[in-house]
């Protein structure tokens, strides 16, 4: 798969991206940047990869893609692939999925047909569990992979109807972008797109912990606790995260950071998980009637951000495939920090036509293939 990649460098801190020229160099070229295919593994065709996540405790990556299904697949995969010890088959010359290596190790459970699952996320306190997003209408499944079904549903369709980017004025384009839907009849119109999902732990001792759900439109992410069965969610505010503000694409949390990415407008940030919580607005603020337009916007936080600039289109999902669960928050428990794998689902569009690939690259070349 050819991959082309923006080369620039620019820090940001509560403002704009500095300038930087930009220029696009083949990817196979840019030996600084490396990554291995690992889409060859999975046993059956039309896969198409929409978000991913790890589970550290069984070291396990799970991939979720538009047609309903969920595929694991075993960590030492991944590792493989940053030892460039994986033995690569093109797609395009005759080798039978079946025959590939590791895909008789790679589960694949089919969830509901036809399904649009676009985000993943794994419960590391229920490992059992794993989170699926269904973009239309917005809905959480907890499918229980040890049975095989789904435990628990979670409509999350009503939070994001009822817009809380009203007072804003990202809330006002979107508003226009839903009249401008309706009036094409377009059924979509309802919400804007359920794009992303993750697991967030409490950062402090007994807090609830909770999962992030990301609108593609505005990038709104929506915060729901989860209840200690995990037989609901409590939806406690959202945060609009700096940025682009539209197709935000995945979400992954590493090192005490939050990871955004904006698939169409080629850019990643990442903010501090400590002022990220201390960001979440309350429902109470997002009543018609009981906010105020001038405060909420002058209430905005001001982010410390660290920008990323890339050139791989159609990048819906990004995991962290880190060593224990520890490493979410921190470095403290975490080993191997530089050859942790960093996945990357690529599902591009169908114009141009591009691959559809699982990619795998180190976290120490992560500021090699996103530039900052």
């Amino acid at each position: 798969m050819k991959i082309f990649v923006h080369l620039a460098i620019a820090t940001v801190f509560c403002g704009g991206i500095s300038g930087a020229q930009l220029v696009a160099q083949d990817f196979s070229i840019v030996q600084t940047c490396e990554t291995r295919s690992i889409f060859g593994t999975i046993p059956v065709d039309g896969f198409e990869p929409s978000d991913a996540a790890w589970d550290a405790d069984s070291q396990l990556l799970y991939v979720v893609d538009d047609n309903g299904r969920l595929a694991s697949i075993p960590g030492y995969h991944l590792r493989e692939a940053i030892q460039d010890s994986f033995t690569q088959h093109p797609r395009n010359q005759g080798v039978l999925l079946s025959d590939l290596p590791g895909s008789k190790d790679v589960k694949i459970w089919s969830i509901t047909h036809g399904m649009d699952l676009e985000g993943c996320a794994v419960d590391h306190e229920f490992p059992d569990l794993v989170y699926l997003g269904v973009e239309n209408p917005a809905e959480i499944l907890a499918f229980n992979v040890t049975a095989g079904a789904i435990q628990h549903r979670y409509a999350v369709d009503t939070y994001f109807v009822d817009d809380p980017a009203l007072f804003t004025s990202r809330g006002n384009e979107l508003k226009k972008h839903k009249k401008n839907l309706q009036k094409k009849g377009k059924d979509k119109a309802r919400n804007t797109g359920l794009e992303s999902l993750a697991f967030y732990p409490g950062l402090t001792p007994g807090a609830a912990p909770c999962l992030l759900v990301g609108r593609q439109s505005d990038s709104n992410v929506f915060v729901f606790d989860l209840v200690a069965d995990r037989s609901s969610v409590k939806f406690v505010g959202s945060v609009n995260p700096p940025g682009p503000g539209r197709d935000l694409s995945a979400i992954s949390v590493f090192l005490g950071q939050v990871y955004f990415v904006f698939d169409k407008e080629f850019e990643a940030i990442s903010v501090p998980v400590r002022q990220f919580e201390a960001a979440i607005k309350p429902p109470k603020r997002l009543v018609l009637g009981e906010s105020n337009p001038e405060k909420y916007e002058k209430d905005k936080p001001e982010w410390v951000v660290q920008r990323y600039e890339f050139d791989i289109r159609g990048q819906e999902g990004f995991a962290f495939a880190y060593s224990s669960f520890a490493c979410a928050l921190g470095s403290k428990g975490c080993s191997g920090i530089g050859e942790t794998p960093v996945v990357y689902a690529i599902d591009p569009p169908r114009k141009p036509k591009l691959e559809k690939d699982i990619l795998v690259g180190s976290f120490s070349q992560l500021q090699q293939c996103w530039r900052v």
